[in-house]
């Protein structure tokens, strides 16, 4: 049995820096799908721009780590199709469905830490039993 998964990925425009396409949300029905994203600089909080100061979203080259854009480049595919909005599930794949054979436990651990406005978190693990 096949199961269909639907995934966003991606596009090579993204994993090269530019997310100017965040910038022009689709126009459905007349209306925009999502409100334009900005992506903002972390190392002064300010949008990406060019040189007039046009926000651009676009990352410059040299600021994209190329080990991880490598890794994303070999593992994570490319999209199958382009959606109305970007944003929106880019491939669909199919698994074969595979049958649990043994039981598994499953336990959640809550944690709680007093630093900070009161940081919570909760752990899933679960293994044959």
């Amino acid at each position: 049995m096949q199961q269909a998964w639907g995934g966003s990925f991606y596009p090579q425009a993204f994993r090269d820096g530019d997310f100017s396409a965040l910038l022009s949300p689709a126009i459905v029905n007349g209306k925009p799908v999502r409100a334009p994203i900005i992506i903002y600089d972390p190392t002064n909080g300010m949008p990406f721009t060019d040189a007039s100061g046009k926000i651009t979203n676009i990352i410059p080259p040299s600021r994209i780590n190329k080990n991880a854009q490598n890794i994303i480049n070999q593992f994570v595919p490319l999209p199958q199709f382009n959606p109305v909005d970007i944003l929106d599930v880019n491939t669909i794949k199919s698994f074969p469905e595979y049958p649990v054979s043994e039981p598994v436990f499953c336990a959640p651990r809550p944690d709680l830490q007093f630093e900070r406005p009161h940081l919570r978190a909760v752990r899933v693990a679960d293994w044959p039993v």
